[in-house]
């Protein structure tokens, strides 16, 4: 874990620069939050609609699989 934060903080800071770093990691972080904050909710909602959890794997796989 710690390799990969150092990797991590060196690849953003490489890629943005480091003038604003703070700034675009804070904005990053944010919407990251909030993607994986509605996710749960999402996913009840969807297994409650259609009385399984099939559409809810189905609707995680793909972008799994478009970003693999």
């Amino acid at each position: 874990q710690i390799f990969n934060s150092g990797v991590r903080n060196l690849i953003w800071s490489s890629y943005y620069g480091r003038a604003h770093i703070g700034s675009i990691r804070g904005t990053a972080f944010m919407v990251q939050m909030l993607f994986a904050a509605s996710g749960p909710p999402i996913g009840g909602l969807l297994r409650d609609v259609s009385g399984s959890y099939s559409i809810v794997w189905l609707l995680s796989l793909i972008p799994m699989a478009a970003g693999a």
